[in-house]
């Protein structure tokens, strides 16, 4: 009862996040007043729409995906989003609780919950970059501060819970052993930002800029005060594996060139996900292929 709950909940906030996503402009605020506060309407006729019009994905699938009164064709972003935050309110909780709970043995049913909300605001936040970029082509600031402030709360949590160690610490699990600075807390949270922030600062610099944005390199630092050392490092990895997975079909098909831009935040927060839910599997997996016992 508890998932379906979140499900629904989920729902909801995801509805807003829409709203937010598809009223910000680059010289506003991601929560500013008229995207808060601002009555919702349909982008093309403007038509205030009442409140059976905006129940998530119901309304959506009722109205056959289109305005009641311009019958104008309406954006899938809106089921989507609702639906991944919906997946996210639920998905988080049950990594702590079921999924990894052998990882977080001895840990109170009171942390894990706190354990969740930072993580259900982190997946929310990234959502919202990721839509934001893809949209847009840039990633707002005060969201990445956010992400930040959510890494040291993380940090302090682990802290508080007595929860840190080589392995129960990193999202890769034991494959963490293989790395240093791991006894520290501190010191691996903030070597994970001071190197998120060169690997991908160099690209950007090398670049100058046309590889990737300076928005994505304050990501990176933020991402890696979250997630730490070494765990930054596989961010990284498959921020660039996806990209490439994405963006060679469209090479090859003519539907961009080489110098066309593709917004580089939604593959950071791909990678994010699934560093989070599946890092360590993914090494397992990595390593089964050269035999690799740890």
């Amino acid at each position: 009862m508890t998932y379906y709950i979140l499900f629904i909940l989920g729902l909801g906030i995801g509805s807003f996040l829409n709203v937010v996503t598809m009223r910000y402009k680059e010289d506003g605020l991601v929560f500013g007043r008229h995207i808060v506060f601002g009555r919702s309407h349909c982008p093309n006729c403007k038509k205030v729409l009442k409140w059976y019009e905006l129940i998530p994905v119901i309304s959506f699938i009722l109205q056959l995906g289109r305005c009641r009164s311009c019958k104008e064709k309406m954006s899938y972003q809106y089921p989507l989003i609702e639906i991944i935050t919906a997946l996210i309110f639920v998905s988080v909780p049950y990594y702590f609780f079921v999924y990894q709970k052998e990882m977080f043995v001895g840990i109170s049913d009171n942390f894990l919950i706190e354990y969740s909300v930072i993580w259900v605001l982190v997946f929310l936040s990234l959502l919202t970059i990721g839509v934001i970029d893809y949209r847009k082509y840039i990633v707002p600031d005060e969201l990445v501060v956010l992400i930040a402030l959510l890494g040291i709360g993380w940090t302090i949590l682990l802290f508080e819970s007595n929860n840190f160690s080589a392995i129960t610490g990193s999202f890769i699990g034991s494959y963490a052993d293989l790395f240093n600075l791991r006894e520290n807390l501190w010191i691996n949270h903030l070597v994970g930002s001071i190197l998120g922030l060169l690997a991908i600062g160099a690209i950007f610099f090398g670049t100058r800029g046309a590889a990737i944005g300076f928005g994505d390199v304050k990501l990176f630092g933020a991402l890696g005060l979250l997630f730490g050392y070494p765990d930054i490092f596989l961010v990284f990895f498959l921020s660039f594996t996806t990209g490439a997975i994405f963006s060679l079909p469209l090479l090859v098909r003519k539907l961009k060139g080489m110098k066309d831009f593709v917004p580089f935040a939604p593959f950071i927060i791909i990678a994010s996900f699934l560093v989070f839910f599946f890092g360590n599997d993914i090494l397992r997996l990595y390593f089964d292929l050269f035999q690799f016992q740890l």
